[in-house]
């Protein structure tokens, strides 16, 4: 069984933009085998 740690940051950068960053880490308790994913991006929201 492995364990599973996710931590996610967002700011808001006006009415329509979003900045984020996620970080993730699957654990497996063994070290050799751990795997982190880290992501970054930059959203905005569409108004119809």
């Amino acid at each position: 069984m492995n364990g599973l740690f996710t931590i996610q940051l967002d700011r808001n950068l006006g009415k329509n933009w979003k900045v984020f960053g996620s970080f993730g880490r699957a654990v497996t308790f063994t070290n050799k085998n751990d795997a982190d994913l880290m992501t970054v991006g930059l959203s905005r929201r569409f108004d119809f």
